[in-house]
C-alpha cells in the first residue's frame, strides 16, 4: 500500500483546499466546490463535483 501525506487547513473547507499526496499514484485536492485528481507525472488534473464523485463511488465502489 502506498504512503499518503496530508495538509489540512485550520479553517473551514473553502479557499484553502485539503491536499492528499499518495506516493507514486497522484494528488487529490479537495475544496468546497470540487475535487481534483492529478495522477503522478501528469501536468494537469481532472476535476469532478462532490455530487458526481458521490455518484461515481456509489455506482462503482465495493461495500466495506
Amino acid at each position: 500500500m502506498p504512503n499518503a501525506t496530508f495538509r489540512i487547513p485550520t479553517r473551514e473547507l473553502g479557499n484553502s483546499p485539503i491536499s492528499v499526496h499518495v506516493q507514486d499514484i497522484g494528488n487529490l485536492r479537495m475544496s468546497k466546490g470540487k475535487v481534483i485528481w492529478r495522477a503522478f507525472g501528469a501536468q494537469r488534473g481532472t476535476r469532478i463535483s462532490w455530487e458526481d464523485l458521490a455518484r461515481l463511488i456509489t455506482e462503482n465502489g465495493v461495500p466495506e
